[in-house]
């Protein structure tokens, strides 16, 4: 980063994390903006979502950093572009991630654009544990703190959305950036419980809430040697690797497979069961961090690194293959647990995230369910 004076916009939620990125810019020396973003109307929802608290926090925060302070509404940019498709998706029988959407679409896309166009800001920084460098070419390295990573989440945003990006804590362990929090008399903010989840589900049951937007419907529930248990629409909303609940069942089943045009479940039993490992997968859409990883795959049509296929899941050596649709074969080194179509797989080579794409289908360890 440049030691000359600059206009800086954080992402600031209210939370620890943005309210220490805003205050090290500032004790830099540069001209810094809290932006609040309001995605999600609680006025819809009945006030189960923490928005107006958080927003109240995110206030304190700017007035005791002595920073101003504005809220920017994208309450439906985030309809459109993150909440419809994840819905559509649970309707077509995939378990799409909205998190690694709204990193993508709103905050280093809509929000990005609005700070340059209407603030006139140098750069754009949040909360996110992560380090960026950006010499000549974008490389998304992972944070210091590693319990703390968020690269994952930041595998799907396009390179040229990371342009002027800062990420203050992305050097930092969590518990630097809470100490901070304490000497400069942020104690609230400092011992505020962190967020967990999706804003837009609260505190409710993931399950009670999707409800509201898409109808149960009667699957057909086969085993994976063939035995049948009904129909049920309590397993409408289930995704892989999840333990299917069926009244009467005297050992655990786990959703393998699940075939929303036929209407069709498929258990196996146990959590070892092989029908729940993969070491073949497919990716779709990939976007690519990385110019040498994305030049090295389209010149040799294999690239070798790492692959993650949930939050700080251990890193695994996998062999990636272009295929000639444009789809992403990737061959693990190792046996995978519930690879789930509509989740993210992210792409690593050492400390730095590649970028990643959509899981589309997977090859189980049993041949055919």
């Amino acid at each position: 980063m440049s030691s000359s004076r600059q206009v800086i916009a954080v992402a600031m939620s209210g939370g620890v994390d943005s309210t220490i990125a805003a205050y090290l810019l500032r004790k830099q020396g540069h001209e810094v903006v809290g932006i609040f973003m309001k995605n999600w109307d609680i006025t819809e929802e009945t006030g189960i979502c923490k928005t107006d608290e958080d927003m109240q926090d995110f206030i304190k925060s700017c007035n005791h950093l002595g920073i101003p302070h504005k809220e920017v509404n994208f309450v439906q940019d985030y309809w459109h572009h993150v909440f419809s498709p994840f819905v559509n998706g649970y309707k077509q029988g995939i378990t799409p991630n909205p998190d690694i959407t709204c990193n993508r679409m709103i905050k280093f896309n809509k929000l990005r654009q609005y700070c340059s166009e209407n603030l006139g800001v140098d750069n754009l920084a949040t909360g996110h544990y992560a380090q960026l460098v950006t010499d000549s070419k974008p490389k998304l390295i992972q944070a210091v703190d590693e319990a703390k990573d968020q690269t994952y989440f930041l595998a799907n945003v396009k390179k040229i959305s990371l342009k002027n990006i800062m990420f203050p804590i992305g050097n930092l362990l969590k518990s630097e950036v809470k100490n901070l929090a304490l000497k400069i008399g942020l104690r609230k903010i400092a011992t505020k419980k962190e967020s967990m989840g999706v804003c837009f589900i609260g505190k409710r049951n993931f399950k009670t809430f999707i409800s509201e937007y898409i109808e149960n419907q009667e699957y057909d529930v086969n085993t994976i040697d063939g035995q049948n248990f009904g129909k049920h629409s309590n397993l409408s909303l289930s995704t892989i690797g999840e333990r299917a609940r069926i009244g009467g069942m005297s050992e655990r089943w786990y959703v393998v497979s699940k075939d929303s045009n036929r209407k069709v479940i498929t258990l196996a039993p146990g959590i070892n069961h092989p029908a729940l490992y993969c070491r073949i997968f497919y990716v779709a859409d990939a976007n690519w961090i990385s110019y040498c990883a994305e030049m090295q795959l389209s010149l040799r049509k294999e690239l070798e690194c790492h692959i993650r296929i949930r939050h700080l899941a251990p890193l695994v050596p996998c062999l990636i293959k272009l295929q000639y649709n444009g789809f992403l074969e990737v061959n693990s080194q190792q046996s995978l647990f519930a690879v789930t179509p509509g989740q993210f797989a992210a792409f690593y080579s050492r400390n730095e995230c590649l970028g990643g794409g959509q899981i589309v289908s997977s090859h189980t360890m049993v041949s055919k369910i």
